[in-house]
């Protein structure tokens, strides 16, 4: 093998092999930043670099886990890459970073290894704020190592709930935000985790104080309008609303479910699509939960009906002449929300 030390000045890299492209050395010339979060986006300048889209590889000390160059210039001379979330285990130590041309093996020739060390930003909670609350509560967590590229890969939940995602992170990856889901109604106090991963016991780190869930029971204040065709958008207002919208369930009796769509960050106003499954039902009250079963708890029950449009009426149309190819406007009610579903004759 052949050892060949490049230096400006000082020594700046280690070149194992032999020269990889267009006859250039292969060489780094400086990278930065030099630490960073998972997320954080490094310029590496040098020389002899693949031009090709994901070509060079990018690994930490003598750590098996890699990442692929992007940007990288005509010439060979930059590209940039993003700190993966696997640097930012305990495990992982402040290293060189290894360029070469294989993902697999840190060691494949020809590869470059810099000089300068650059040190992963450990996942870790320092503290969170409030220490309790009711669903749509929004949670300040402290600490490091948050991705700062992809915010939904920061993932919160308590005991073995399912995870969610957070809504907010800062520049630095040391402060996130979220709002306590209708989900986690019930649940007892414990540690807050934090992981990169929807598996909740993977590479996840943990809070020194416990969250106490709060467990409000959601009420419906009023709904408008109180009778609509299948699409028709409903409002309703009251508390206790899940702040991810997915999580409200709107049952009319048991002809079925639709999921709200939009809610607000205080969890007091929702809005969903009246669904075809309404359409043959008769006036009944609307119940809101979180689960696909109306009769499951915490619920809620509105004290108005509401009473499905169950057949078409047409009200007018417009023009009422015309050749071939005329467009004709058509009001009415009970239309529904699917265009191609709705035949004329």
């Amino acid at each position: 093998m052949k050892r060949k030390i490049k230096g400006i000045g000082i020594a700046l890299c280690l070149v194992l092999g032999t020269a990889p492209l267009h006859g250039q050395t292969f060489s780094i010339t400086d990278f930065n930043p030099k630490t960073g979060p998972p997320g954080t986006t490094v310029t590496v300048t040098g020389t002899g670099f693949d031009i090709q889209h994901a070509g060079n590889r990018i690994h930490l000390g003598s750590s098996a886990v890699s990442v692929f160059g992007y940007e990288q210039n005509s010439a060979g001379t930059e590209f940039k890459f993003d700190v993966p979330e696997a640097w930012s285990a305990a495990s992982v130590s402040a290293g060189p970073i290894t360029v070469n041309f294989n993902g697999a093996d840190h060691t494949a020739t020809p590869r470059i290894i810099s000089m300068a060390s650059f040190t992963p930003v450990v996942l870790s909670i320092t503290d969170f704020n409030p220490k309790t609350g009711p669903p749509g509560t929004e949670l300040t967590i402290t600490g490091t190592g948050f991705n700062v590229q992809d915010i939904s890969r920061n993932r919160i939940t308590i005991s073995s709930i399912s995870t969610l995602d957070a809504h907010e992170v800062n520049s630095a990856g040391t402060e996130l935000k979220f709002r306590v889901p209708g989900f986690w109604f019930g649940a007892d106090a414990a540690p807050l985790r934090v992981s990169y991963s929807y598996d909740v016991n993977k590479s996840a780190v943990y809070s020194t104080d416990n969250f106490t869930p709060v467990s409000t029971t959601p009420s419906i204040t009023d709904f408008s309008p109180k009778t609509g065709a299948p699409g028709t958008e409903i409002t309703i207002t009251g508390i206790g609303f899940s702040v991810y919208a997915a999580d409200n369930y709107i049952h009319l009796g048991s002809a079925g479910y639709a999921y709200a769509y939009e809610v607000n960050s205080a969890g007091t106003e929702l809005k969903f699509r009246v669904p075809e499954t309404w359409r043959s039902s008769s006036a009944t009250l609307l119940t809101m939960n979180f689960t696909t079963s109306s009769t499951a708890t915490p619920k809620s029950t509105s004290t108005d009906n509401f009473t499905p449009v169950v057949n078409p009426t047409i009200t007018d149309f417009s023009p009422k002449i015309g050749p071939p190819g005329r467009e004709i406007t058509v009001t009415g009610t009970g239309f529904k929300n699917t265009a191609r579903y709705n035949s004329i004759y």
